[in-house]
């Protein structure tokens, strides 16, 4: 892949994040659970009871759909993102992980989430566009 827009032609995003980041998606994949369900329970991860509260917490569901609108203001030409999409179509060559770390950066940064915490959602939602197609996905998205 040498530009944004070939976005749709590979889906192996979720590959390309460490080993400890993908292994649990791809867990739950193999289990039966879908992208979003995934994306919604990552972001829910609470971790052990005795310690500190590790993930996001709170709400799971309105952090992803927070997360998925501005994702949405990315994918889809939001001018917010018009920068950033700019910097990664000039920064492929660096590889994917570090196309999504950008991503979860900018996106983090606007939500108030680290961008450690969110990236694998990140992975799953570009999957997701990467498997119906970029212009597909934010059409029917714009039309929720």
């Amino acid at each position: 892949m040498t530009d944004f827009a070939e976005i749709d032609s590979d889906p192996s995003w979720i590959s390309s994040l460490k080993p400890y980041q993908a292994a649990p998606i791809l867990d739950m994949e193999s289990q039966g659970a879908g992208l979003e369900e995934i994306a919604v329970r990552l972001l829910s991860k609470t971790g052990s009871e005795n310690t500190a509260p590790f993930g996001a917490g709170g709400a799971p569901k309105n952090y992803y759909e927070s997360l998925k609108n501005e994702f949405k203001e990315f994918m889809c030409g939001g001018s917010r993102y018009e920068p950033l999409r700019k910097d990664i179509s000039k920064k492929w060559d660096k590889g994917k992980l570090h196309v999504m770390t950008l991503i979860a950066g900018a996106i983090g940064s606007y939500l108030g989430l680290g961008s450690a915490i969110i990236l694998p959602i990140i992975a799953i939602l570009l999957t997701i566009v990467s498997k119906v197609g970029k212009n597909a996905w934010c059409e029917a998205y714009a039309s929720k």
